[in-house]
């Protein structure tokens, strides 16, 4: 009898020591277990698409056949595509036209489209710092010629995020287009111009 009583304690001794082992073992798994992934919840790449629009001087003499002008004034528009990766560096397209018009000689006109490289940079929660800088195709016109040329931009630009999707910001923009050989513009035939804008930017994803 006591050997059956001494078999039954230590089946019963034996049962709870290993469910109290699986205890703590699941217990020890649960607070050494790490995630799965330790990636951030940011995605590799950001993609926006900004429309700007603004005042633009000609910085660069221009000479037409009814004078010479320097600092005339007109409007730069632009539309660009940015696509930045976690690090703030990227790449980008940008559309601008630029129209400027001149005293008796009518307008001139210049649309610009080119690659650019984009870096950008968030503080503070809600402001972005943008810097971009391309070298693209140019197509002028005036009231004599149309032609193209070379050209290059460049344009910084402070943005608030309104949201995670929507930004307002303040651009300053600087370009320069050079032609193969016309008499009428200083330099290297070409043509520079200096621009102040508002913009609108839309992250896509």
């Amino acid at each position: 009898m006591t050997r059956i009583i001494l078999g039954v304690l230590s089946f019963f001794s034996f049962h709870m020591v290993n469910a109290q082992e699986m205890r703590d073992t699941v217990s020890f798994n649960q607070s050494v277990s790490v995630p799965l992934s330790d990636k951030s919840d940011e995605p590799r790449t950001r993609h926006y698409l900004s429309a700007s629009v603004g005042p633009a001087w000609i910085t660069s003499k221009v000479i037409t056949d009814f004078g010479e002008y320097t600092g005339e004034n007109g409007w730069e528009y632009s539309v660009d595509y940015s696509c930045v990766f976690r690090k703030g560096f990227g790449f980008g397209l940008s559309l601008t036209h630029n129209s400027t018009e001149y005293h008796m000689a009518g307008d001139m006109k210049q649309t610009y489209i080119g690659p650019s490289l984009v870096y950008e940079h968030v503080f503070s929660g809600r402001w972005k710092f943008h810097w971009d800088i391309g070298m693209g195709y140019v197509h002028y016109s005036d009231y004599v010629d149309k032609y193209g040329g070379l050209g290059m931009k460049m344009s910084l630009s402070m943005e608030y995020l309104l949201s995670d999707i929507v930004s307002l910001g303040f651009r300053v923009m600087s370009g320069s287009t050079t032609f193969s050989d016309d008499e009428r513009y200083d330099g290297d035939h070409g043509i520079s111009r200096f621009g102040v804008m508002a913009s609108l930017g839309i992250r896509l994803y």
